[in-house]
């Protein structure tokens, strides 16, 4: 079934980010209307919007006029749901702001997306990506991509494909409390929000280098050194391609060193563990690795590897490639069908695979206009839409949730539930979950895990042996009480561990049963092994970081290949894992919503390159004769002379102006700077359609004679898109950027092992439902108190603890 079949959509977003929310509401069988001004949605020359559009009615309707925005009104009644994407300021004067739509239709979820939130200069300066991505600071984290220093332009939408997931997230979240209490909801997300996830540790290292600042390594330790961990390295073939590890546990390394026949490294104790090896002896063994690898060609390693099938390696592809990956294919993730404007199609398919909630394509992109005229059925109340008053839980209260996961991808997904107001019952194995001892850069090795905290909050935790009777028993007993479950396994361990489907529906006939594959339920790689560089990898977004080109294999200079690694790697980043945890998020309340709605359960599939095709919706379509997207330049600075990097006299500047009323205010304000020569203004074009790549000598000029920090004040304060770009790193900005105080994007929350720790808001706010972000809870911390709600006697747990059948830990 459609489980948004009876939902309508409003959707007032311009672009990708409300674009993909709403999509994957019409792909669930949700009615989308798409609100367009008079010349469309001014992002409809991405090839991609044949995507993000699919299945919408277009009507246009200018909000600015009194009298067509009436038209709007009979449209807002009928409305379930309405997205906006305009910025603050704008949204109020084109009265689709949460307190005009909401006090026509008090019932409706009003979600609203912004680029950097409400308040502080930026608040009303475009939301385009590579603002967001420049101040945030992920812009510096590809520094040593290309040779020169400072900031590098982001290639891939990544705040964009997190706020339209996040929107989606919240959305529906709010549907199932609405289907509870019948309350509308207003709901503000927004792209620089998207950010939060991807930092994984760096908030938490920033802050914990500033409490112990004469304990810990400086920043200029070689444990900040661009080589990448052995079991993460990019190894060069002899066919002059790069193949991706992905082994982040020892165990995989090794199976790699197995079918490469390096045994003989063990005969040398610096080579042993990979995870605990001094920066000498790694840039030993990745020369060994690199010459032993080039001796192969990239498909005869990748034979090898899949045949082994515990080697966690992907060759490096464009996303264009990643659609003829035999494992997409085999999962059906790409969706293909006949446009009769465009020719035959291929583009994103589904999010995830459900055994009851089907999704399918839902038609077409529609032309501009196309539906003028179309009016929703008038609905009749449903007798459950009975208002319920002062209602103080989250949307999701009352909901209880098992998690079977480790690391980032799965376990973060639940925390997005938890934060949504969901009990998560972590369930981590006897010695807790191995993040939780994983190594943080500078900070030395007395200090572990820091990482964990994003993905063990708003949970309780029970640590618990699932390789004995007694702890599949407890198990058992948890999954029976559950809304849902979550898993992260290989294909069958769920069978040896009594956790698999069939044995959890008879357990629990409506439970939702997720399970995050890494490659997929059955299918070529299924068997295998995988993490976020080697998804990276295989599907394009890392090689579109790099401009389209690897570094080329340097077969006798192999000093020089580790070098083109270092370089690859810092292309790499670990955002793979988050953009899992988004659909994975999605999927499950999607399943969850299904279940408030008809009472059913089922299962759910999700995998993650059909996760990380999402991650790239941009270029991960194709068409006859499809146009292509603007390319990066070779220095990395960005798509054109009004969307890039510039150099300031002091510091990097992120400029991003797509409109002629924002390029003339920006040519007015050079007007009004003292320092410039106005000659130099005359050899630019007032035109915005007129300038031309050769116009960014001519700013770069401009852009040279002050700071960066005083570009955007001064651009700021007129809404003109232009921010420092290189002023922190992701963990100092959210630390002790003013924006981030400003619209309270951290807050001060008890931690077991660091007494109080400042970690990232949630990824939504709930205007009914403000305080929904919890605290980290230790390995087994709640143990004893969820076997007593098993009803255990004391005596008995006591006897688990003994037996180490449960266990709790305070260093971890």
């Amino acid at each position: 079934m459609s489980v948004f079949k009876k939902i309508n959509v409003l959707d007032f977003s311009n672009g990708p980010a409300g674009g993909l929310t709403s999509m994957i509401m019409a792909d669930f069988g949700a009615s989308v209307i798409k609100i367009e001004p008079p010349k469309g949605d001014s992002f409809r020359k991405m090839p991609s919007s044949l995507t993000w559009l699919r299945g919408k009615k277009s009507i246009v309707i200018n909000l600015n006029d009194p009298i067509e925005y009436k038209k709007i009104l009979p449209l807002i009644k009928e409305a379930d749901v309405v997205i906006t994407s305009s910025r603050p300021k704008n949204e109020k004067i084109l009265k689709i702001d949460k307190k005009s739509i909401r006090s026509i239709n008090s019932q409706i979820i009003h979600c609203s997306i912004t680029g950097f939130e409400r308040k502080g200069n930026l608040s009303n300066i475009p939301g385009f990506e590579g603002l967001i991505a420049a101040k945030s600071g992920y812009m510096m984290t590809f520094e040593g991509t290309v040779d020169r220093k400072g900031p590098v332009y982001s290639s891939v939408l990544l705040a964009t494909h997190a706020a339209s997931q996040i929107a989606l997230q919240s959305i529906t979240a709010a549907l199932i409390n609405k289907h509870k209490t019948g309350l509308g909801e207003s709901i503000e997300t927004s792209l620089l929000r998207g950010m939060i996830p991807i930092d994984t540790a760096g908030l938490f290292i920033t802050q914990i280098r500033d409490r112990m600042k004469n304990s810990l390594p400086k920043a200029t330790d070689p444990e900040f050194g661009m080589l990448p961990a052995l079991g993460y390295h990019p190894i060069p073939t002899k066919d002059g391609k790069w193949i991706q590890l992905a082994g982040l546990v020892s165990h995989l390394f090794h199976s790699f060193i197995e079918v490469t026949k390096l045994q003989h490294i063990y005969n040398d104790l610096e080579l042993i563990d990979p995870r605990d090896m001094n920066p000498e002896a790694k840039l030993r063994l990745a020369k060994i690795i690199a010459s032993k690898t080039i001796t192969k060609t990239s498909a005869d390693w990748m034979k090898l590897f899949i045949e082994n099938g515990n080697v966690a390696a992907e060759e490096w592809k464009s996303t264009l490639q990643s659609m003829d990956h035999s494992q997409v294919i085999h999962n059906k993730d790409v969706w293909t069908y006949n446009d009769k404007f465009y020719g035959k199609i291929k583009q994103l398919g589904p999010i995830a695979h459900f055994s009851k909630t089907h999704s399918k394509h839902p038609g077409r992109s529609p032309l501009i206009n196309e539906h003028a005229g179309y009016f929703w059925k008038s609905k009749k109340l449903n007798s459950n839409n009975k208002t319920i008053k002062n209602i103080s839980n989250a949307p999701l209260s009352g909901t209880t949730f098992i998690e079977f996961a480790s690391i980032i991808a799965a376990p973060y997904s639940a925390t997005i539930l938890g934060e949504l107001g969901a009990r998560i019952i972590k369930v981590e194995p006897i010695e807790g979950d191995n993040f939780r001892v994983g190594a943080n850069p500078g900070t030395g090795k007395q200090i572990k895990g820091l990482g964990s905290i994003k993905t063990t909050s708003n949970k309780e935790s029970i640590c618990l042996n699932l390789k004995t009777k007694e702890g599949i028993k407890i198990a058992h007993q948890l999954i029976k009480k559950a809304n849902g479950m979550l898993h992260n396994y290989r294909p069958g361990v769920t069978e040896r561990l009594s956790i698999d489907w069939k044995t959890v529906r008879k357990l629990n006939p409506n439970i939702v049963y997720v399970s995050a594959w890494g490659y997929g339920k059955n299918g070529p790689h299924s068997h295998r092994p995988t993490a976020a560089p080697g998804v990276g990898a295989a599907m394009g977004g890392p090689l579109k970081q790099l401009g389209g080109k690897l570094p080329s294999v340097y077969k006798k200079d192999i000093d020089k290949s580790i070098e083109m690694a270092r370089i690859i790697n810092a292309a790499n980043p670990g955002s793979s894992d988050y953009n899992a945890s988004h659909m994975i998020a999605n999927a499950t309340l999607i399943g969850l919503y299904e279940q408030a709605l008809s009472g059913n359960g089922q299962e759910i599939d999700c995998n993650m390159l059909a996760a990380n095709a999402y991650a790239n919706f941009e270029h991960f379509i194709d068409f006859p004769n499809i146009s292509k997207n603007k390319s990066v330049d070779k220095n990395l600075y960005g798509l054109g002379t009004l969307y890039r990097l510039y150099k300031a006299k002091k510091g990097w500047i992120f400029l991003a102006i797509n409109t002629q009323k924002d390029w003339s205010k920006f040519l007015s304000i050079l007007q009004n700077q003292i320092i410039l020569n106005k000659n130099i203004l005359k050899k630019i074009p007032v035109n915005i359609q007129q300038i031309k790549n050769i116009h960014s000598l001519i700013l770069e000029k401009i852009f040279i004679t002050t700071d960066a920090n005083s570009w955007e004040q001064i651009m700021s304060k007129q809404d003109i898109g232009c921010v420092q770009a290189d002023e922190n790193l992701p963990g100092p900005f959210w630390y002790s950027d003013n924006h981030v105080k400003i619209n309270s994007l951290v807050i001060k929350k008890k931690n077991p092992l660091w007494k109080n720790i400042l970690r990232h808001e949630t990824l939504s706010h709930f205007e009914s439902y403000p305080k929904r972000a919890g605290e980290q809870s230790s390995a087994g911390e709640q143990t004893d108190i969820i076997l007593k709600e098993l009803k255990y006697s004391q005596k008995k747990i006591n006897d688990l603890h003994i037996s180490r059948i449960v266990d709790t830990h305070t260093d971890r």
